[in-house]
């Protein structure tokens, strides 16, 4: 396991990013930050879910971490939504996570310890948004982060959510 980005840069293997949509989503059962407390992907059903797979090392996670807290403050009142950021590169340690999500007051459910997941959900790079529908299949796959991404996942969330 690498010990910081720039040993992860130097054995990072570009990988071509998988293709979910339409497929079951894999399964996951993660620790939520600062809850004594485990979620699983099985809880959220009957949902959409947003799934943000960040890092801490990572300088556009930072302006996705922002858009999750517009996205959240947008949707706070919608029953059948749910955002969810889960960091899941390998360097990234729970007490880091904690740092960078007091520092950028992020207000998602935060998930960690899930490596394996971003290998599962075929991640390509960060951060990466996925929509999970409410029987569990991925919905909808969005790569990297720019104002037409974040454009698209709002406009998205408002038609399934109404």
């Amino acid at each position: 396991m690498p010990k910081n980005w720039q040993e992860a840069n130097q054995n990072y293997e570009l990988k071509n990013p998988g293709n979910l949509v339409g497929k079951k989503a894999p399964d996951w059962n993660l620790p939520v930050l600062n809850e004594d407390t485990m979620l699983s992907n099985k809880n959220l059903l009957g949902k959409y879910v947003l799934l943000e797979f960040t890092a801490t090392w990572c300088g556009h996670c930072i302006e996705a971490g922002e858009m999750m807290n517009r996205l959240e403050d947008k949707f706070r009142d919608s029953e059948n939504l749910a955002l969810v950021s889960i960091f899941s590169s390998e360097i990234d340690k729970k007490e880091g996570i904690s740092e960078f999500a007091r520092k950028n007051n992020l207000k998602s459910t935060i998930l960690y310890s899930a490596p394996h997941i971003g290998e599962l959900y075929e991640v390509a790079g960060y951060p990466n948004f996925m929509v999970i529908s409410p029987d569990g299949n991925v919905f909808m796959n969005f790569q990297g982060y720019n104002s037409t991404i974040e454009k698209n996942i709002t406009n998205l969330l408002s038609e399934l959510t109404n």
